[in-house]
């Protein structure tokens, strides 16, 4: 009987709390978002599912390349369609870039079966402005990839010429003629700091990879007939903490350089499931993300362990991933060969949109990234209502170094820029103050 009266007594406290928990608490203390959302053709309007690049604008928007369907906008509701027009060159987005105004630029590239495409074009959310060799001054139509310095001057990684580079008013060619870059087929470029410029190209014996200096140094060369580089075929390049460069190869996996050594990570003696590194990124924590092509899927490096994400074991539509990137929210974005993916552990986070515009319900400093950084970081933060905003710089001790900002804003998403150069490395403060509302967060310059 006693037995049997406790159990009563269970079972009843269980129903009484589950009652509670319908009837009483709030649904959003026991709801959840999923924490993988998959969009591709038959699910929404995005036009293909073979996904080549992807970028998020300041806003938080997402971008979308394909192979052979042209450009698409993601706003978190809804999604804008660019096909190939005379504004938009090409039906195959090499890649999306944005500049220090927020011009979204894109690279696109002739495709086998569209030989005539390609080309540049830029889209300030109203009007396009394309180049192209028969309207322009630019030297090609084959654009693999675009990347901005941080003085703002464009740079182009062809599959054709080599380099290009513009500021604004002359294009100037680095390529096997007039350079020692290796050869004219560049896949990726990446900055190290305002003076060093890192560029991967492939995939012949004895190609690999080159940096270059404005300042006097020259060009440097490093492949696999001259350097301890496990291949001459570099798909990706990211500059990470401490500057290290860590290295996507097609076919001979992932690898860190610190200025001295290589270190090769691959299926042999790590996690990693794929040889092929198709692209790299940090999240905000430090974390290295990499993405992998068949059957590889995704992984996260710490410095120390591995996690690995794959269709096996996560919503992850295909192990083919071309891109990854960050929002303000947190969730991951992936460009994959079966459409669009997002995750964030916990539940994914999507703002409402009205009418193209972030509807932001509380004010919002974000922690600058990168962090730590050499020379500039990026700092951003939201408005529920316009407020005369000031940001300012300060040191360790909280004094003011520089007022970064001082003006009115809209309300909504905003973005900053901050180049230390001028400073010594250490730790520096960046308060904002907006209306009756102040933050301050910490930052980190590493020289």
């Amino acid at each position: 009987m006693k037995t049997l009266y406790f159990s009563s007594l269970i079972l009843r406290s269980f129903f009484i709390l589950l009652l509670i928990k319908i009837f009483i608490l709030p649904s959003h203390l026991y709801s959840q978002n999923p924490e993988w959302i998959v969009y591709h053709p038959s699910n929404c309007a995005i036009p293909d599912s073979m996904i080549v690049s992807l970028a998020i604008d300041s806003l938080n928007n997402i971008w979308v390349g394909t192979t052979t369907k042209g450009l698409a906008k993601f706003d978190g509701k809804d999604w804008t369609i660019y096909p190939k027009t005379a504004s938009l060159p090409g039906r195959f987005i090499s890649d999306i870039q944005f500049d220090k105004k927020g011009n979204a630029w894109i690279g696109t590239n002739p495709f086998t079966y569209f030989p005539d495409d390609g080309g540049l074009s830029k889209f300030d959310g109203s009007n396009w402005t394309v180049f192209s060799t028969v309207n322009s001054d630019i030297p090609t139509n084959h654009v693999s990839c675009i990347a901005f310095d941080d003085e703002g001057d464009l740079w182009i990684g062809s599959s054709d010429i080599g380099v290009v580079h513009y500021n604004g008013s002359t294009w100037t060619t680095f390529n096997t003629s007039n350079s020692p870059i290796p050869r004219n087929k560049v896949n990726t470029i990446a900055f190290q700091g305002l003076d060093y410029k890192w560029i991967g190209t492939g995939s012949l014996s004895g190609e690999g990879m080159a940096v270059f200096s404005g300042l006097g140094l020259g060009w440097k060369t490093y492949n696999t007939s001259n350097s301890d580089l496990p291949s001459d075929d570099i798909y990706t390049i990211v500059v990470g903490p401490n500057n290290n460069k860590w290295i996507g190869t097609s076919g001979n996996g992932l690898v860190k350089f610190d200025g001295s050594n290589f270190t090769v990570y691959n299926t042999s003696n790590s996690p990693l499931l794929s040889d092929y590194i198709w692209t790299l990124t940090f999240d905000k924590q430090g974390n290295l993300w990499v993405g992998m092509g068949v059957p590889g899927g995704i992984a996260k490096f710490d410095g120390q362990n591995w996690t690995l994400y794959s269709t096996s074991n996560s919503g992850l539509p295909k192990d083919a991933v071309s891109k990854i990137a960050f929002d303000d929210w947190g969730n991951m974005w992936l460009g994959t060969y079966g459409g669009v993916a997002v995750y964030k552990e916990g539940g994914v986070i999507l703002s409402n949109k009205v009418s193209g515009k972030s509807q932001v319900s509380q004010f919002h400093l974000s922690q600058n990234y990168p962090n730590p950084f050499n020379p500039s970081t990026k700092i951003k933060f939201s408005l529920p209502k316009p407020e005369s905003v000031k940001i300012e710089i300060c040191n360790i001790r909280g004094q003011k170094i520089q007022t970064l900002l001082n003006k009115q804003m809209s309300a909504g998403n905003h973005e900053v820029e901050f180049g230390g150069h001028n400073l010594a490395s250490g730790i520096y403060l960046y308060r904002i103050e907006a209306g009756k509302w102040i933050d301050m967060k910490k930052m980190i310059l590493i020289k």
